[in-house]
């Protein structure tokens, strides 16, 4: 029988075994972003969110995609040289995840 303490957690659990599960059956980069971003936005609630890759070099941003962004918003996120955006050089040297909210 399941501990009551755990009840409140069993809707992540089964979010997480169905991450799992697509990301297992994923062949393409631009998937495993897709079943990674869509369940982050809804469990935080978010109207958008971004998913940026560092490259090999640990020099340029790429988007490697996003949800919630209609074509021409304006974003704080964006492609290029890490040293030409301040704010996420630091992030990325933080190496812990960040939550906005505007």
């Amino acid at each position: 029988m399941p501990s009551p303490y755990l009840e409140p957690f069993a809707p992540l659990a089964k979010d997480l075994q169905d991450i799992t599960a697509a990301l297992g059956a994923a062949s393409t980069e631009r998937e495993v972003i897709e079943i990674v971003l869509t369940p982050a936005v809804e469990a935080l609630g978010a109207v958008a969110g971004i998913a940026l890759l560092v490259d090999r070099t640990d020099q340029q941003l790429k988007i490697a995609g996003s949800q919630g962004y209609e074509g021409g918003t304006p974003t704080v996120w964006q492609e290029g040289r890490i040293e030409d955006h301040v704010l996420i050089g630091a992030i990325l040297r933080m190496k812990e995840p960040l939550y906005f909210e505007t």
